[in-house]
């Protein structure tokens, strides 16, 4: 987070809360009596600066228009409530517009009845290490990419519109969507933050990327048109879900929580993990790029995973299963026997003990047949692909995914282990 001790340096006009009362059209409520625009195209460039503890503006007069908020180092917790709608354009910073920023520790809550409508081709919205609270309607379509950065969170309780909007969450604290988040045009989860969409989430031609060593949870109807895993980050999935143009797994981890939900959609192993935490899955095709997993987790056994086809699979390339017990089912539909030799399992199957074993192909059903070797190597192998600004990637995640082969222990007690393939 930038530091700023004032707003001298912005392209924009600075007004001053004092907080003394809650009327804004009050002159008094201003320092020095210098009161905003508040209307017609001058108020574009008004920016509203707080720096006092005190009371919280109250938006009564209608088509009330600013370039921003600044929440300055001293300033407290304010409610920006009322009435009437607000239309904010922006304030520049350098090379950043800023629709909204809290350089504090404290919570800015905006809960007017009207509407809150951003405009700009690009606004940033800084949490500092607080949060920013939207229980207004909150009007985001005039803008063509909203980004939020920081250490802190954001909440929405309010209806929000983020028709063709690209959004992205670069903070690194809790964000929170407990409302419909509907036919944005790409989501970016990229700051290391966990994020919980609790509604129904639809994203559109771009897709969704989640990275970073981020986490999201989606827990009812999630449809994109493309979902990438990516560089140490998790991906929940609770609700139905839908990606025509396929899943890319790549140096994450995509866990289930609950069963069936993925439904007929191509998975592109490319260097993760498929965590089914215990459930059962059918997807389209399974392709195979980069070594992978696929994790049956710590449930209790006779769960299932089935996929309608087998894809490319890369020469070299491996595909570990973990976790699978006698009382689980692995099946890929028209897997050849070259393809089925670059599966194999990983526990203990067999007198050998400990290791992996070769895959077997019985039908369309694999299982582990004969012992390799006891050691489990490092083999994934991701490269982290760098997304749009103003995201910057410090850790590598490649380390994550390989020590997830150590951890088959501690879980797999909750489960039984047969011997088969001795």
């Amino acid at each position: 987070m930038i530091s700023l001790i004032g707003l001298s340096t912005l392209h924009a006009e600075d007004f001053y809360w004092k907080g003394t009362s809650t009327n804004i059209n009050a002159a008094s409520s201003w320092v020095g009596n210098n009161k905003p625009d508040f209307t017609g195209s001058a108020a574009e460039n008004d920016v509203w600066n707080f720096n006092v503890t005190g009371s919280s503006p109250n938006i009564s007069s209608p088509n009330i228009r600013l370039a921003g908020f600044y929440f300055q180092p001293n300033s407290g917790a304010f409610n920006i409530s009322g009435n009437s709608p607000l239309d904010v354009y922006g304030f520049t910073v350098g090379s950043t517009t800023y629709a909204i920023y809290n350089n504090t520790a404290n919570t800015q809550t905006f809960s007017t009845n009207g509407a809150v409508k951003f405009h700009g081709s690009a606004l940033t919205f800084e949490t500092g290490t607080g949060k920013l609270l939207f229980s207004a309607s909150t009007d985001f379509t005039q803008v063509q990419q909203m980004v939020f950065t920081g250490q802190g969170n954001t909440e929405f309780t309010g209806n929000v519109n983020v028709n063709s909007v690209r959004w992205q969450f670069s903070n690194s604290g809790v964000n929170d969507v407990r409302v419909a988040f509907n036919s944005a045009e790409e989501l970016i989860i990229d700051g290391g933050s966990t994020t919980t969409f609790h509604q129904n989430t639809s994203v559109n031609n771009s897709g969704t990327l989640v990275t970073n060593f981020s986490v999201a949870h989606f827990n009812s109807t999630f449809n994109s048109n493309k979902l990438t895993v990516d560089y140490g980050a998790k991906v929940y999935i609770g609700g139905n879900a839908s990606h025509n143009g396929g899943i890319d797994l790549k140096c994450g981890t995509l866990l289930l929580k609950s069963s069936n939900v993925i439904g007929n959609h191509n998975l592109n192993a490319m260097g993760g993990i498929f965590n089914l935490q215990g459930f059962s899955e059918g997807l389209n095709n399974l392709s195979l790029s980069v070594n992978s997993m696929v994790d049956f987790g710590s449930g209790a056994g006779a769960n299932s995973l089935n996929f309608q086809g087998a894809g490319a699979f890369a020469s070299g390339k491996m595909l570990t299963v973990m976790n699978w017990t006698s009382g689980d089912s692995f099946q890929v539909l028209n897997i050849s026997n070259s393809k089925a030799q670059q599966v194999r399992f990983y526990g203990d199957y067999g007198v050998q003990g400990v290791g992996f074993y070769q895959a077997q192909l019985n039908g369309n059903t694999l299982t582990p047949g004969n012992f390799l070797y006891a050691t489990a190597p490092d083999m994934i192998n991701c490269v982290p692909v760098p997304v749009p600004e103003p995201s910057t990637y410090i850790m590598g995640g490649a380390l994550m995914i390989a020590l997830t082969c150590f951890e088959w222990r501690r879980r797999r007690a909750q489960k039984s282990s047969p011997n088969v393939g001795a």
